[in-house]
């Protein structure tokens, strides 16, 4: 299961990317500025996945824990800058772990890529996980301190995805919240948080 089944997995749903508030694909040269900003090396899966979409625009959609959204590379480049701004304040808890030992307890970090968030909910790229971790893990910030797992790799983000769709634990479902509606990628639950994605993840 790639990118591209998670994209018509999606649209199987009877609804179109634009419809859902994704962004149009990154351009190349919006992907070459964003590891230059980073001074880093982004997965192919994950440069394929904004090559299709670059952020969302809007909250007409969540599939991602606690409402996050997708960033474009613009906005990764702008949250990862304002992060550094606090990587001295957590440094001190660096040799100190969390999540089955996967995940440095200091909260912000130059080797994190924060990918999507919402209101100081973060999902991060990890490239300096824990000693039981996986370099390039994805990670979710569930509170002001603590992070769990999701998957070893955004491959394998995306693919435990396309199995839960597939197998239809989640579907799309319009969430319906007085005068506002919204849709979501959810199972029986109008909201999903963290923890709720370690479960079905299987982390």
């Amino acid at each position: 299961m790639t990118n591209t089944d998670f994209f018509k997995n999606i649209e199987n749903f009877g609804h179109t990317l634009a419809d859902l508030g994704f962004s149009d694909g990154a351009t190349k040269e919006q992907i070459i500025e964003l590891e230059d900003a980073l001074n880093r090396t982004l997965p192919d899966e994950f440069k394929q996945f904004i090559k299709k979409v670059n952020g969302q625009v809007s909250g007409n959609f969540y599939f991602l824990p606690d409402q996050a959204l997708l960033f474009s590379t613009q906005d990764i480049i702008n949250e990862y800058k304002s992060l550094l701004e606090y990587v001295d304040d957590t440094i001190e808890f660096y040799d100190e772990y969390q999540f089955k030992d996967k995940v440095r307890c200091s909260v912000w970090s130059e080797s994190r890529i924060p990918i999507a968030g919402n209101d100081g909910y973060y999902l991060f790229l990890d490239y300096d996980p824990g000693p039981k971790g996986n370099i390039g893990q994805v990670i979710f910030l569930i509170n002001e301190c603590e992070y769990v797992v999701l998957s070893p790799t955004f491959k394998d983000f995306i693919a435990n995805y396309n199995k839960l769709i597939i197998s239809k634990t989640l579907k799309i479902r319009k969430i319906v919240e007085g005068q506002y509606s919204y849709f979501r990628l959810t199972n029986n639950k109008d909201f999903l948080d963290g923890n709720d994605f370690v479960e079905l993840f299987g982390q």
